[in-house]
């Protein structure tokens, strides 16, 4: 759905407002989906490790599951949340505003254009660092793996304007 063809039918539809909430709403129910008929792998277990009796591997992987929700709740805050969602653009339209996209600097849209969502390697190292390690497990945190691999082409340009961007807020933060 993100490709150029959805796009340029979203706007030949003068629904082009709509486009990221229609996103949202079709990943929501794919996810749903693969949720409920997921299928588990449970006699091949690749690892299992019993943090039940030893503190400190128990210790070990919730610091790197809460290191992961960090960086998946402060990407959602450095990422505008409600232009994500798709909130935005349908407010800014029925408000009678022009498209937010619009007001974006040719950077941080050169930097949208490419880059993947941050929550992509909490994410990744929530399935990597677990426990208890099946097949299905794997499969998953190997295709996202790949994917995020292949998808997020952050160049030297993209990285100087997010360097940039991160010293500007902690300026304004302090």
């Amino acid at each position: 759905m993100a490709s150029n063809f959805v796009k340029h039918l979203f706007c030949k539809l003068h629904m082009d407002y709509m486009e990221r909430s229609i996103y949202n709403v079709a990943t929501a129910m794919s996810l749903h989906l693969l949720f409920n008929k997921w299928q588990i792998i449970s006699s091949i277990t690749l690892w299992k490790v019993n943090t039940s009796s030893d503190n400190v591997s128990w210790y070990t992987f919730t610091a790197f599951h809460v290191l992961a929700w960090s960086i998946i709740y402060s990407g959602c805050l450095m990422m505008d949340i409600s232009e994500l969602a798709g909130i935005k653009q349908v407010y800014y339209k029925f408000s009678l505003r022009s498209n937010p996209m619009l007001m974006k600097s040719k950077e941080l849209l050169r930097y949208y254009s490419h880059m993947r969502h941050p929550s992509f390697t909490g994410f990744i190292i929530i399935l990597w660092i677990y426990p208890y390690m099946t097949l299905d497990r794997l499969l998953l945190a190997l295709i996202l793996t790949v994917y995020m691999t292949l998808m997020w082409t952050i160049d030297k340009e993209d990285y100087n304007y997010h360097a940039n961007l991160v010293k500007k807020k902690q300026r304004e933060l302090f």
